[in-house]
């Protein structure tokens, strides 16, 4: 499972109200700035657009400075770096085409004070496959009960009794045809190995 980072946002959260809080704290005080903030600035804004969409009264009230917002953090790419170049810069577009979004200067400290505590970054992990789904190891031999557990063959010379039973040809035990041993020496191979299956070591 490969581990990553997301935003959370708390569903207390008024949306249009933290990201107002959030673009005035980018035109008022870039040098607070965290990663958690530009994180969550992107996330929000996928989310009121989605708003937009489902809310003609929210369309109507919000949708022509979300549209002008959306323009202007495409136009940013943040993925090399939040560079103070780059932050003056998206600052700057902020103040010049979005004044109806962003809060008044005296009205920050308060919003700070609300909205703070509404979103964080979270270590997250992709899902990947439960480990419960994840089907047992096939084995060889699998028969009616054994449930898989048949001996492998490739350590294991000993025919089965089905082999035994069906087969039409010589069998061969250990590279040697069962007639050219004796049956008491089959026996007692077969009844050793018979043995070891049933009480296997260490049982």
């Amino acid at each position: 499972m490969s581990l990553s980072q997301m935003v959370k946002i708390s569903p207390r959260a008024k949306r249009i109200y933290l990201q107002r809080f959030l673009l005035s704290k980018f035109v008022y005080f870039k040098e607070e700035l965290e990663l958690r903030d530009l994180c969550c600035l992107f996330e929000n804004q996928l989310w009121l657009e989605l708003k937009c969409q489902n809310d003609p009264e929210f369309l109507k009230k919000f949708g022509k400075s979300l549209e002008d917002l959306s323009i202007i953090m495409k136009e940013f790419n943040f993925k090399t770096g939040t560079t103070d170049r780059a932050l003056d810069q998206f600052s700057k577009r902020l103040k010049e085409n979005l004044e109806t979004l962003i809060l008044p200067k005296r009205n920050y400290l308060g919003a700070k004070t609300h909205c703070n505590g509404l979103f964080q970054l979270k270590d997250s992990q992709s899902p990947g496959k439960p480990k419960k789904s994840v089907p047992p190891t096939a084995r060889i031999g699998k028969g009616y009960r054994d449930k898989g557990s048949a001996k492998d063959p490739a350590f294991d010379g000993s025919p089965s009794w089905q082999e035994v039973a069906t087969h039409r040809g010589p069998i061969y035990h250990k590279g040697i045809k069962i007639e050219e041993i004796s049956a008491n020496e089959y026996i007692e191979v077969n009844s050793r190995d018979l043995l070891r299956s049933i009480c296997p070591k260490g049982s």
